[in-house]
């Protein structure tokens, strides 16, 4: 073996099982030479790419039949976060390539997801939700330190 052959190792992770099909799940892979979101099929078998970028995805998971994305441009660690509705094109949902995104949840009722930004100020980050359909953004909570929301109390809050 030579050190080409370790190089050009695939790497799969970040697996997130669909929420209604069990037998599905979305994982990011490097075989393009930068991590993309892939889904596999455990009953085909199968594992097919699912959105043509050509951007760095940080983030795949699944919001109820879409999915969010997370990716930046150029590698400069800028997440956005986007949307991947009947898998047509992403629908931009952050849309501030000036500010990191973190993702943090999806209420219980599929309609608000909550993500940090800093936004505000370049050091802290500040905890958002946002309605995923009307796109509405309102900062929930802000301090001069890093939050970030790790997921939704079960009753929504």
């Amino acid at each position: 073996m030579q050190l080409t052959d370790f190089l050009k190792v695939d790497t799969a992770t970040n697996p997130h099982f669909h929420p209604h099909h069990s037998t599905k799940l979305v994982y990011l892979n490097n075989a393009t030479g930068f991590p993309q979101a892939y889904e596999y099929d455990r009953d085909s078998q199968q594992a097919t790419r699912l959105v043509e970028t050509s951007e760095r995805i940080m983030l795949a998971t699944y919001i109820e039949n879409d999915l969010l994305i997370g990716m930046d441009y150029g590698v400069n660690e800028k997440q956005q976060l986007y949307l991947w509705k009947n898998n047509e094109d992403l629908v931009p949902l952050t849309n501030d390539p000036a500010h990191i995104h973190h993702y943090g949840g999806v209420s219980p009722n599929k309609e608000w997801i909550a993500w940090s930004s800093n936004r505000r100020h370049e050091q802290f980050f500040d905890v958002y939700i946002q309605h995923v359909s009307t796109r509405d953004i309102q900062c929930v909570y802000k301090d001069d330190a890093r939050y970030d929301p790790v997921c939704f109390h079960p009753d929504g809050h």
